[in-house]
């Protein structure tokens, strides 16, 4: 009995193991929780609207917008014997965050552009499955009649 219990709970840590997933940034999830609530959540998570776009009978569109300019220096760098230059670049950049309030000043829908609303965890999945693999391997290996 104690070893079909330790067969489940290695199978769990296995396909928890070998799952990977997108976790979302603090701002992701404040816009999915703004979806439902009225108008004070927005305000009070991200202050008053750059612009409140009129959107007829369905409402509003309101409008948290961030344009500007990035400079970046010039780069040297070399490849065997060969010196690359690369240029100074002035980058322009517009970002922005909108939410459809109803005209009962509920949110319902929400939309990013150039904010990191999910992190990138690519290289801890790889891990992670590799790690869910032995576990199983193991199990197979050393409970007697693990997968045999």
């Amino acid at each position: 009995m104690k070893t079909k219990k330790f067969q489940i709970i290695l199978m769990v840590i296995f396909f928890y193991c070998i799952t990977g997933c997108v976790v979302q940034t603090q701002l992701g999830k404040n816009l999915d929780t703004s979806v439902g609530n009225d108008t004070k959540y927005i305000r009070q998570n991200f202050g008053p609207p750059t612009e409140i776009i009129d959107n007829a009978s369905a409402g509003t569109v309101w409008l948290y917008s961030e344009a500007g300019v990035k400079s970046r220096p010039g780069i040297i760098s070399t490849i065997g014997e060969n010196i690359i230059y690369t240029d100074p670049a002035t980058i322009k950049y517009e970002k922005y965050i909108k939410f459809w309030v109803s005209s009962n000043e509920i949110i319902y829908r929400w939309e990013v552009k150039g904010y990191e609303v999910e992190e990138d965890h690519s290289f801890e999945v790889v891990y992670l499955s590799m790690l869910g693999i032995t576990v199983l391997v193991l199990a197979i290996i050393l409970i007697p009649g693990g997968g045999y």
